[in-house]
């Protein structure tokens, strides 16, 4: 019996903004009134009945999702306007909120000359499970967390070939120190005083242990761990029970008025703190600014006696206790930060070098004694949280830190502070809260105020947090409230313009605008990747990358950083800011540098997150997947170009004439950041290459064992080896630039000099050609006859997930030409364009080595080196041995 057919649904006309908020619609085309007066995207789709023939293949590549919507598409002015309001279909529903519009959303048809991916690619997304919880696990020494799916650690471990590479230097490293080590008559640990551990067999002629290359390093980490602990407010504080409010007597507290006797005794003359304040006004606060420095200063004066020539006597009163407490903690905070910045500049003439640095550490221990004191997570208020947060931003730029990328600490402790901004309802229009103007008086500056903590505050989650992929959970339902104030049709823009904020102050609202709105997308971006459900749809992924490029090409195009300077920017000079001179153009220009920077950072993250899943996808099905992995390979290898570019070009001050060197201590921590995760990507690109060549000197060694003959290499395979060496020479060089920019930032700070020897190491292996050797030797048990300690293989397995006992796996997929068997001719012709198409960067100081050590190692002086390290750094050596609260200096 033949079936009856069944009836085909009416296709709606009611576009789909109307349907989900179950209101009437006019059904006009392109755009219905309703949405044009909302200014949301109108769209409009038309079901059509699914039969079985249409019902996807697999999982992975679900065709109900590869036919992309049709609608039209806002140009970027516009998406600027509506404040980049795209939003992944999954987390859609939960936006309306106070009865605004949801967010619209964006089809790969509508993004104005975007191709979201190569024309070769299949038209059909992929539903992708990018991270696996166990690569996210960090452990070592004492410390356990997971980290985001940027961190160092977690890229690293994304990858088969740095994570063999990076078990392989920790475990050797290890290994080293425990082989070269015994027992002395009194149950000490002394030196074996033997050259086992050089390891200078034929094989590794030209390998020297890691440890030669990190003493200076671990020193230099020694020195500033005591020195910390040094810093640690005593227990009495930490652990007070005082509760000061607002009319408390701070006489009649002994540990408040030690205190500030202490502050009085330690604070300079007048000159040098006006020195001090303007050098903040004018070097930080442009680009970290949450302060409203009028009212600040006029705080000032009622806590500071003025009436001794020359000097500062703190006057704090029986009135207003609390507030006058706060701003001194917040002065302090600044005299810090301005000192830290005097500490890297040889021109300061007033404060210098160490000294500048001994006092910022005096001045930022009694600030954080203060903050204690003050109990500031109890009495909540605007001012807390902005000592707080510019107590962080002292600790982010801070020369002395050891801190390579945010770590656990760092993002903990932003979101702690994002958590108070929601407790102090920062994510709403000031406006809002009429019983702020209505009964507590609040003025135009203090609703001014509270706009700049919630800006600021984004600014430095995007820096720190965000760059990382870290998230809070929801962070676009607060970041878009902000922007939709239900009461009024003003921008936030509208509302900077009507405080009439003085002088330069009011030129910052139009720059925080549109920094709100890259993060905005930046955040949409970062949530469509999914990493706790670990089901990312490409395509949507894909989306938010397109938006981003595009926002990025628009509206803070490169090109501004070397064109001619434009005249009409005049320098304001500030005279109720101690003179500091301020100019908007420099300011555009040092934003433009930062974002950009951020922004490549983050394609470099996704497209080589991407190039690794697809290429442990190729092992599976290369037909189907090595499409996808050539389009990311290009991709990431284009995002680093362009990154390398910036970060090198302003090394080499290039941007002098748009960005002043006076910035340089708000903006140097990026770039410090930035060379890291560089380094991090060259690496693996050396070890791809390095394996490559390993893995054709295999297939082409047993097609000659089977056939019985000793035949040369094909001509396709010199040809791949050319392009290999071409590259690999191009990698090397940039290698070598990037530890030049190092070697001068690590003259003042120490994280990056810290860091650069590791890299240095990689970078003199792949100079020798003892890439695989070194990580094979590792995996393959190779230590003439001596078994890895079981100590060592448990902290390799805890900290890198890989297993010492299981190695034969880690060898088959270093070693199997399989596995890089999509890496083919095509895809390095074009790694080879990409990277020719970049001007070659020009470093010409001898730079990969101390000079000391380089001589040592052209002279082939290598016996004595590895004794000389131990003996010198015994103490550290046992602390890691008897495992203790010893371990290598963490570089992931």
């Amino acid at each position: 019996m033949s079936r009856r057919g069944v009836k085909k649904p009416r296709p709606s006309k009611v576009c789909l903004t109307c349907r989900r908020r179950k209101v009437k619609c006019d059904q006009q085309h392109p755009s219905c009134m309703r949405c044009i007066k909302s200014s949301t995207l109108c769209t409009y789709t038309y079901s059509t009945p699914v039969s079985d023939d249409s019902l996807p293949d697999s999982l992975d590549t679900p065709k109900s999702m590869s036919q992309p919507k049709k609608s039209v598409m806002p140009t970027t002015d516009q998406l600027m306007t509506i404040g980049y309001t795209h939003t992944p279909s999954s987390i859609t529903d939960h936006h309306d909120f106070n009865n605004n519009l949801p967010p619209s959303e964006v089809s790969p048809s509508e993004l104005p000359n975007a191709n979201l991916t190569n024309s070769n690619l299949p038209n059909s997304p992929l539903i992708l499970s990018l991270w696996h919880p166990s690569d996210t696990m960090v452990a070592y020494g004492t410390i356990t967390f997971i980290e985001p799916p940027f961190g160092l650690h977690t890229i690293v471990q994304s990858d088969h070939f740095s994570r063999a590479f990076a078990g392989a230097a920790h475990g050797t490293a290890l290994f080293e120190l425990q082989d070269s080590v015994i027992l002395n008559s009194e149950g000490k640990l002394v030196p074996r005083l033997t050259n086992s551990t050089t390891t200078t067999t034929a094989a590794t002629a030209k390998e020297v242990s890691l440890l030669v290359f990190l003493e200076n390093a671990i020193k230099t980490s020694i020195q500033f761990q005591k020195l910390s602990t040094e810093n640690v407010p005593p227990v009495n504080f930490i652990y007070s029970s005082y509760d000061i409010n607002s009319n408390v007597n701070p006489l009649s507290l002994p540990i408040l008025k030690t205190l500030l006797t202490e502050i009085e005794i330690l604070l300079m003359d007048r000159e040098t703190i006006d020195s001090l304040l303007k050098t903040f006004y004018q070097d930080i606060y442009p680009l970290f600014p949450i302060l409203e420095i009028n009212d600040f200063e006029d705080e000032l004066k009622e806590i500071f006696d003025l009436s001794i020539p020359n000097r500062l006597q703190i006057n704090i009163g029986d009135e207003n206790v609390r507030k006058k407490l706060e701003t001194l903690t917040l002065f302090l905070i600044i005299i810090t930060i301005s000192l830290k910045c005097y500490s890297i500049d040889p021109q300061r003439k007033t404060i210098q070098g160490k000294d500048a640095l001994q006092y910022a550490r005096q001045f930022s221990l009694l600030s954080h004694k203060l903050l204690y004191l003050l109990n500031v997570f109890k009495y909540t208020n605007e001012l807390s949280l902005c000592c707080l947060l510019y107590f962080y931003i002292a600790e982010y730029l801070n020369p002395e830190s050891l801190k390579n990328h945010a770590n656990n600490e760092t993002l903990l402790s932003i979101k702690c502070l994002y958590q108070m901004a929601l407790t102090l309802g920062l994510y709403n229009e000031p406006t809002k809260y009429d019983r702020l103007i209505s009964s507590n008086g609040i003025t135009t500056s203090g609703l001014n105020f509270r706009r700049k903590l919630w800006f600021g505050l984004q600014m430095i989650i995007m820096q720190t947090s965000l760059s990382e992929g870290d998230m809070f959970g929801s962070e676009d339902i607060y970041l878009n409230l902000f922007m939709r104030d239900a009461s009024s049709d003003k921008t936030p823009m509208d509302m900077f313009e009507d405080n009439n904020a003085p002088g330069f102050d009011s030129t910052l609202s139009q720059i925080l605008l549109d920094q709100y709105k890259f993060h905005i997308s930046m955040v949409h971006l970062i949530q469509s990747l999914q990493y706790f459900t670990g089901n990312a749809n490409l395509s949507t992924v894909l989306e938010n990358v397109e938006i981003l490029k595009s926002i990025l090409d628009k509206k803070f195009p490169l090109s501004k950083l070397k064109s001619n300077s434009p005249t009409g920017f005049l320098n304001n000079n500030e005279s109720s800011w101690r003179g500091a001179t301020l100019n908007a153009y420099h300011l555009q220009n040092a934003t433009l540098l930062r974002i950009n920077i951020l922004g490549y950072s983050t394609l470099l993250n996704i497209y080589q997150t991407l190039l690794f899943h697809f290429e442990e996808l190729c092992k599976k099905d290369a037909i189907k997947y090595s499409p996808y992995y050539h389009d990311f390979t290009s991709k990431a290898i284009s995002s680093y170009c362009q990154l390398f570019t910036i970060v090198s070009e302003y090394q080499q001050e290039k941007y002098k004439s748009h960005i002043p060197t006076n910035f340089k201590f708000a903006i140097n921590r990026l770039i410090c950041f930035t060379i890291v995760k560089l380094w991090i990507f060259q690496s693996s690109c050396l070890l791809r290459i390095a394996f490559k060549k390993l893995q054709l000197n295999i297939t082409s060694n047993d097609s000659n064992n089977r056939v019985g003959n000793n035949n040369p290499p094909t001509l396709q395979d010199n040809t791949i080896n050319n392009i290999l060496n071409s590259i690999n020479d191009t990698f090397t060089s940039n290698m070598r630039v990037l530890n030049g920019f190092a070697n001068d930032l690590g003259q003042s700070y120490i994280s990056i000099s810290v860091a650069c020897s590791m890299f240095k190491y990689i970078h003199y292996l792949a100079k020798n050609n003892a890439l695989t050797t070194y990580t094979n030797r590792f995996w393959s048990n190779g230590f003439e006859g001596k078994s890895i300690p079981v100590s060592v293989q448990r902290k390799i397995a805890m900290k890198w997930g890989l297993n010492i006992k299981n190695s034969h796996k880690v060898m088959h997929n270093l070693n199997n030409p399989e596995t890089l068997a999509s890496y083919n001719q095509p895809i390095l012709n074009e790694i080879l364009t990409i990277l020719s198409n970049y001007n070659p960067i020009v470093f010409n100081k001898r730079d990969e080595l101390e000079p000391q050590l380089e001589y040592n190692l052209s002279q082939g002086v290598t016996e004595d080196l590895m004794n000389q390290f131990l003996e010198n750094n015994l103490e550290w050596v046992t602390d890691v041995i008897n495992e203790s609260l010893g371990e290598l200096p963490n570089f992931y």
